[in-house]
């Protein structure tokens, strides 16, 4: 066998696999043309969930006429001419690869008109066949793409490709993301002949984003915003009661680029830990600005993964960004009219967010229940009379669910099963840091089933790091004979427990005692509906205090107080 250099168009086969996945990857590559084009409008159309047709048309710069068979040759763009270009990309296409390989397994066809010519050239191509001819054209300039057949002469990829409902499912994904971030461009979609969705152009990013997601949702969206020398991070997060059962609505962009960022998203999520109940995913639209040489974009053939140069920086700073949000919005306050400022202020570089009215009932816009600050300082726990608790005092109970607690000109309201669970919560992992991880023996092995696709033996090297004893007793079984001294404390079922961990990606004793902690705090707490005497009361508030630093919310993120101020109350009474 003598080696041998492949022909191009076989070439170019092999590699569509790469840049061309599904239909959805060639929708992706045709509108970054677009936008990269400059076009102000663009129209996807497709057919049968993108198998039988993608049509994309623009109204950008087109293409020049002796320039149009080069636009489907391997490796040929306008966007980058060096090697110094790779350092300072702006534009989404400048691999040069797209065109080239949707040509080579579609029937491909670009029709295209720039204003240095009079009259639109077509390039239609079938296999090797390419036949270029001029038409006439229905605008000044711009460019169709029109797509057919996807994979008719790649049998191989056709048949991993989904139902239509599915294919389209990821079409509209990757529509809505580019539509999000270029909201000063119209977006049209078309399925099957019939309009889908219909986005006009937008003065600010906040509108495209009410025009794509339910404006219901409005009420519960918190407002990110931090920056640095070299970084911004802006965009909304969604608070405990806007949750989801999958990540579909946790979408990162970097330099206006979307994608698919693990150590991104893996923060996001343990933003959220203490925040939402496990099992549940918020709704983050997160936009990350960075100077372009601490960032590769040219990492993934599909542009859809990116790669930092300092990822822990990057991490710590998303974390630090979301910590800063959540910390603002921990308790819920109970005015009565409509925010002052509660939009998106100011927050792109380039003032492309401006400020949006919000209706709140059971969200504030800022309250520290520490009383830190010039305004007030943290209460002496000093117990005066019976229901007095330094400058606080608990005036009782009603419905057997909340405390009433008055300081000065505010009135609280605390929900009793809440701070008793957090406070539970913050106990046990007290406990956690006494020396109880060491590994305790149990007194009959546990044998416990594994899956036959599951690689088991780095899960078990990572639990045997952790204070667990585990060994493979053959293909479809491991064996449990010791586990951390604080899980038999809190008798935990193992069998359950094992059932998660062994799909778990990062198995580490915080991820795993968060799950743990909220399920045990929860049902060993105070519950709602319980009458408590003054005592038990006064003793809540004082725990609280002492185990629980700056976060007033329970483990699940749900608010456990609620501000009432003077000044709120004698509006009901018209005072004022």
């Amino acid at each position: 066998m003598q080696i041998k250099q492949l022909p191009q168009y076989l070439i170019n086969k092999l590699k569509a696999g790469e840049v061309v996945e599904r239909p959805a990857s060639v929708v992706k590559e045709l509108i970054e043309n677009s936008i990269d084009a400059n076009a102000t409008k663009i129209v996807l159309e497709i057919k049968n969930g993108g198998k039988s047709l993608i049509k994309v048309e623009d109204n950008g710069i087109g293409i020049d006429k002796d320039q149009i068979d080069l636009s489907i040759k391997s490796f040929a763009t306008s966007k980058i001419s060096s090697d110094n270009d790779l350092n300072n990309i702006t534009s989404y296409g400048f691999r040069g690869e797209a065109l080239s390989t949707i040509s080579e397994v579609s029937k491909f066809t670009i029709q295209t008109k720039s204003n240095n010519d009079i009259i639109a050239t077509q390039l239609h191509k079938i296999d090797k066949q390419v036949d270029i001819s001029q038409i006439p054209f229905h605008k000044d300039n711009g460019t169709i793409v029109i797509v057919e057949d996807l994979f008719f002469n790649v049998p191989a990829r056709q048949k991993f490709l989904k139902t239509d409902t599915t294919e389209y499912n990821y079409i509209l994904d990757t529509f809505l993301d580019f539509a999000l971030v270029n909201y000063d461009k119209d977006f049209v979609l078309i399925k099957d002949g019939k309009i889908i969705k219909n986005f006009s152009k937008n003065q600010d990013q906040y509108d495209r984003m009410l025009q794509i997601y339910k404006k219901s949702w409005e009420n519960n969206l918190n407002f990110i915003e931090n920056s640095s020398k070299d970084i911004q991070v802006y965009g909304i997060c969604s608070d405990n009661k806007l949750t989801f059962t999958t990540q579909n609505n946790i979408k990162i962009f970097v330099n206006n680029r979307p994608v698919d960022d693990k150590i991104i998203k893996k923060s996001i999520l343990q933003s959220y830990q203490r925040q939402i109940a496990p099992g549940e995913y918020p709704l983050v639209l997160m936009f990350i600005d960075i100077s372009s040489d601490l960032v590769d974009v040219n990492v993934h053939p599909r542009k859809k993964e990116v790669k930092f140069t300092d990822p822990n920086s990057i991490f710590n700073f998303v974390q630090q960004t979301l910590s800063k949000t959540f910390s603002d919005k921990k308790v819920a306050s109970g005015t009565f009219k409509k925010s002052q400022n509660l939009g998106f202020g100011n927050l792109h570089k380039n003032n492309n967010f401006t400020p949006k009215p919000s209706y709140q009932s059971t969200k504030a816009e800022s309250l520290d229940f520490q009383w830190e600050g010039s305004v007030y300082s943290k209460p002496n726990i000093i117990e005066n009379q019976e229901n007095n608790i330094g400058d606080m005092k608990v005036i009782g109970q009603i419905w057997d669910s909340y405390i009433i607690v008055q300081l000065e000109n505010e009135l609280y309201l605390v929900d009793q099963h809440a701070v008793a669970e957090r406070i539970t919560f913050e106990k046990m992992k007290n406990d956690m840091q006494e020396n109880k991880l060491n590994p305790e023996i149990i007194m009959h092995p546990i044998s416990i089933d594994i899956p036959q696709n599951l690689d088991i033996h780095p899960q078990i090297e990572k639990l045997n790091n952790i204070g667990f004893d585990v060994s493979l007793l053959d293909d479809y079984t491991i064996v449990v004979y010791a586990i951390p001294k604080i899980l038999s404390e809190y008798s935990i079922d193992i069998q359950k427990l094992f059932d998660k961990l062994l799909y778990m990606d990062d198995i580490n004793m915080d991820s795993i005692f968060e799950n743990i902690f909220a399920t045990k705090a929860c049902k060993t707490s105070i519950k709602a509906g319980e009458k408590l005497s003054m005592s038990q009361m006064v003793n809540l508030i004082k725990d609280a205090y002492k185990y629980i630093d700056k976060m007033f919310v329970c483990q699940h993120g749900r608010p456990s107080i609620v501000k009432l101020s003077k000044e709120d109350i004698e509006k009901l009474f018209d005072r004022n």
